[in-house]
């Protein structure tokens, strides 16, 4: 596969995706990181964008050992908030 030819595409296939994601020469990840930047900033100028989560509800039936909101955490208070609290918010 053509690096160059892949991030000049609109559109990537599955196999392309993983082509990109699977990329290890500094060179190439330069590259690629280069025009991630020149699509972030075609899209979303140049401020610098924040994420942030809103959480309806912490409860949570898995139990990941890394994850503080984890069924076995007794000691987190639980919360779940109601469709009309949500819409209040």
């Amino acid at each position: 596969m053509n690096l160059l030819e892949i991030l000049n595409r609109s559109e990537f296939s599955k196999d392309e995706i993983l082509y990109l994601l699977s990329l290890e020469n500094k060179d190439e990840l330069t590259l690629l990181f280069s025009k991630a930047r020149a699509v972030k900033q075609l899209y979303l100028g140049r401020f610098r964008s924040k994420i942030a989560s809103i959480q309806f509800s912490n409860n949570c039936e898995n139990n990941c050992l890394y994850c503080e909101l984890r069924e076995d955490n007794i000691s987190k208070q639980r919360f779940r908030m109601q469709p009309d609290e949500i819409l209040q918010k």
